[in-house]
């Protein structure tokens, strides 16, 4: 995971909105999975999604992100996450982060969540790796088993909702 220097710089000076501590004790299951299309088609049409495996409960971490963090400034690209009370985006690689639906209704977000490092010789040379940050998904609301998991669509770069339910969409037109 690579934070550029400013971004480090902003963190530390805002370490009150990383979670210092998230109590958890495993990462839960999630699985990519192909549905067929409803529907009559010459061509059959696949759905990917990304559900749960097993049933999680709300405040859980689900699994570790793998991404860079810049400043808002910094980096411009498709594959972003703007964070909701800070300014940095989080640049994922993540192939479970690309296939994730976007909607005005979400049940997971992100988190970034720093840790300390014991100081060993590597770390009495650089002072500034003794704090680490991880990216975490998080679930925001209770999940049931196979049901998907969907982003916030003001955090997410292409800004497009997937509910396809206009009169009852949270996202303005």
């Amino acid at each position: 995971m690579f934070i550029s220097e400013n971004a480090s710089e902003y963190l530390s000076r805002y370490s009150d909105k990383c979670t210092s501590f998230y109590p958890f004790t495993k990462t839960r299951n999630i699985i990519i999975k192909e549905k067929k299309a409803r529907g009559f088609y010459k061509k059959p049409r696949w759905n990917i999604s990304v559900v749960a495996k097993e049933y999680i409960p709300y405040r859980t971490v689900i699994t570790e992100i793998e991404g860079d963090i810049y400043m808002d400034y910094e980096y411009i690209k498709d594959n972003f996450y703007t964070h909701p009370e800070m300014d940095i985006k989080i640049v994922y690689k993540d192939e479970i982060m690309q296939r994730m639906r976007a909607q005005c209704r979400s049940n997971v977000a992100l988190c970034i969540i720093k840790e300390e490092n014991s100081i060993n010789k590597k770390n009495i040379e650089n002072r500034e790796n003794n704090k680490k940050y991880k990216i975490y998904l998080i679930a925001t609301d209770n999940i049931m088993e196979d049901e998907e998991l969907i982003f916030n669509i003001k955090n997410i770069s292409n800004g497009i909702c997937s509910c396809n339910k206009i009169e009852y969409c949270l996202q303005p037109v």
